[in-house]
């Protein structure tokens, strides 16, 4: 799950799955852009949450930075949700495994 400061819905909770949303024409552009990602099977969205499913065979590594790409995207100015000022969502970069700085590596 990734915790926004901008409100990305009106509604408790909004749950898109790949398969059944790629024509829905009430979600928004960027959960439609987060589909075109491979791996991505369905994007919850909560009021300041946007959580993502992914599929088994799929390594978050390859998924998350293109990910967080699309909503940093669509929360700062190029998509419907516009907020001014700096970017609210970490750098790819600075995303770690918590349990990386316990066990000193990698567990995949």
């Amino acid at each position: 799950t990734i915790h926004v400061s901008k409100v990305v819905t009106r509604k408790s909770i909004e749950v898109f799955n790949a398969d059944t949303s790629m024509n829905d024409s009430k979600q928004p552009k960027f959960v439609e852009d987060l589909f075109r990602i491979d791996g991505i099977e369905q994007v919850t969205l909560g009021r300041y949450d946007i959580g993502l499913t992914k599929g088994t065979v799929f390594d978050w590594g390859e998924i998350l930075p293109t990910a967080l790409e699309v909503i940093n995207t669509a929360l700062n100015g190029a998509g419907e949700l516009v907020a001014t000022g700096e970017p609210i969502l970490p750098r790819p970069s600075d995303l770690r495994d918590p349990l990386d700085s316990i066990l000193g590596g990698d567990l995949d």
